[in-house]
């Protein structure tokens, strides 16, 4: 009886389907798709800037995975396929881009880095696709600080996590000057503590009829658009009436301190938290009522160990607060 139980755990143990974890997201204008993997139709009808959840899919096969018009009988009707690989228990994202039955057209982008939970709990991750055809390399940047730096159309930028507390103030500039935003926002991300997103540009910004746009799409398949300011419209709503343009912090990378410089445009309390990139808070102070006009910021950093940071900037009195990362070099 022992002989015969071990046969069946090898026998069906054989049989077992690995599977990896995948999300599409379609970003190609302007018309619904059905997906195929392999023959097997896994999502119909997925709407232009929406987003599946993390599937389960065959791992360590090359299969076609291709995209069709809503309401398709079988993968013979495919616009294109791509060949892909997904490893065992590994994360992927799957891009569709482009223009469904117009210029550019559909291409599907797999990153293989990506990641469904963000390794910190109280971190966001947030994967980064540049979509705008009529674009070039793009930076994304917090405050003066580049995330992700000169991302191609059609390209992943990489993944990062950042803590999901705080309002995050975020400008795509072009890769070859940041001193000219193309559009800033304002982003709490709060509320997805622990898991990751895709954050994506689409459309286009200087055609025509531009349809630009900024979106989120969530692991669990939401799509949140991301109301942009451009520099033509008013920006109050980024609380530059506080803080001006006037934040710095240097040196960055730093090894024994850090200093930021700021302006303030009216008396307040003023609090800063430094976390690591797992979300931990390593120190907090508490600068109490501070006069407006500049002031200088200083922490002492000598006793982390290296490796990415954030100052989080609290004022209580207004709820703004801005979050600065730097990295802290070896001693």
């Amino acid at each position: 009886m022992r002989t015969l139980y071990l046969f069946l755990i090898v026998f069906l143990g054989a049989f077992t389907v690995q599977a990896a974890r995948v999300q599409f997201v379609h970003n190609a204008s302007n018309a619904p798709l059905d997906i195929y993997f392999g023959d097997e139709r896994i999502t119909t009808d997925l709407a232009y800037r929406n987003a599946t959840p993390f599937l389960d899919l065959q791992s360590d096969s090359v299969l076609l995975v291709g995209v069709a018009p809503a309401g398709s009988r079988s993968a013979v009707e495919v616009y294109t396929s791509v060949s892909m690989v997904f490893g065992d228990d590994g994360a992927y994202i799957v891009m569709i881009t482009g223009t469904v039955g117009g210029l550019p057209g559909i291409e599907l982008v797999q990153f293989d880095l990506a990641s469904e939970m963000a390794e910190g709990p109280n971190n966001v991750g947030i994967h980064f696709f540049q979509g705008t055809s009529d674009l070039q390399d793009v930076d994304l940047l917090l405050g003066r600080n580049i995330l992700f730096n000169n991302v191609a159309y059609g390209h992943f930028g990489g993944y990062l996590e950042v803590p999901a507390s705080g309002n995050y103030h975020l400008t795509l500039t072009p890769g070859f000057d940041n001193t000219v935003p193309l559009v800033r926002w304002s982003d709490d991300l709060s509320f997805w503590a622990g898991k990751t997103a895709v954050l994506f540009t689409s459309g286009q910004k200087y055609s025509l009829q531009p349809d630009f746009a900024v979106l989120l799409a969530l692991s669990d398949g939401r799509t949140i658009p991301i109301k942009v300011v451009t520099p033509e419209m008013d920006d109050s709503s980024l609380d530059r009436w506080l803080l001006g343009s006037d934040i710095r912090l240097f040196p960055n990378p730093a090894t024994d301190w850090v200093q930021i410089n700021l302006r303030l445009s009216q008396q307040t309390d003023l609090q800063a938290v430094i976390t690591n990139d797992k979300g931990r808070v390593v120190e907090t102070r508490n600068f109490g009522q501070l006069p407006s006009g500049h002031h200088q910021l200083q922490f002492y950093v000598s006793m982390l160990p290296k490796g990415r940071y954030f100052v989080r900037l609290l004022f209580p009195e207004t709820g703004v607060s801005e979050m600065l990362p730097f990295y802290i070099a070896t001693h």
